[in-house]
């Protein structure tokens, strides 16, 4: 006697659309505390500079909704970028970061067939130390920064620039390049941020975003001038 087919009562799984920007978009999974935001800031600085669209969670106010926008925001990424520097050997651990590691994995192994093209670089304080608390990922690639917002720079900067899908017509520039790039935005944020009745130290996620942008935008249109006015001198 064959046994009767178990059903669900669960409703069926909306069919998910890729998203406009999928390709180019990448989920930044990171502390929020305030000792890590000089490298948050960085690596969403270094994201626009090399062509793609940083994506994240942070500024999210109600917790209850924060983990569902999460899933959102990694089934909308190709590309993920995983922090697990603040998982404290030896004491209370923050599982946030891994387990939004477990999210993306999962996503790339078991979502839509664009899902399967996933990418993720993991980031760590030191050299391997993940392998100590997320062993099972200890095969994967991933590098360090020593807590350091210039090499997080170079480590963004060195993984980005070897992804497909980005803007071959806009070459992303070296490492030492843009974090003088960099060290120049945030000389020029304050007063940027002035204008658009914002305080640079306390802008919220999505507000770094339009006032990085804005500065990238200024800094093209002036290249653009300058190598305007130097191929046709008056």
């Amino acid at each position: 006697m064959v046994a009767p087919a178990v059903t669900s009562h669960r409703p069926p799984r909306p069919r998910r659309r890729k998203h406009p920007d999928y390709d180019v978009n990448v989920f930044i999974n990171c502390p929020f505390d305030d000792d890590y935001e000089p490298l948050f800031r960085a690596m969403v600085f270094t994201v626009f500079s090399c062509g793609f669209i940083p994506q994240c969670a942070k500024g999210e106010s109600n917790q209850n909704l924060r983990f569902q926008r999460i899933i959102e925001l990694i089934g909308e990424c190709r590309y993920g970028l995983h922090d697990l520097s603040r998982i404290e050997l030896g004491e209370m651990p923050r599982n946030n970061m891994p387990l939004e590691l477990g999210v993306f994995i999962g996503c790339m192994r078991f979502g839509s067939p664009f899902d399967y093209e996933k990418e993720y670089l993991i980031l760590d304080s030191d050299a391997h130390r993940y392998n100590q608390h997320t062993s099972d990922v200890k095969a994967d690639d991933a590098d360090y920064h020593n807590n350091n917002p210039a090499e997080v720079i170079e480590r963004v900067r060195d993984w980005l620039a070897n992804r497909p899908f980005r803007d071959r017509s806009q070459p992303i520039p070296g490492a030492d390049w843009l974090l003088e790039r960099y060290t120049r935005f945030e000389a020029d944020a304050p007063a940027l941020c002035n204008d658009l009745y914002l305080t640079f130290s306390r802008l919220k996620f999505n507000e770094f975003c339009t006032v990085t942008v804005e500065w990238l935008t200024q800094q093209q249109a002036i290249f653009e001038a300058a190598q305007k006015e130097y191929l046709n001198p008056s």
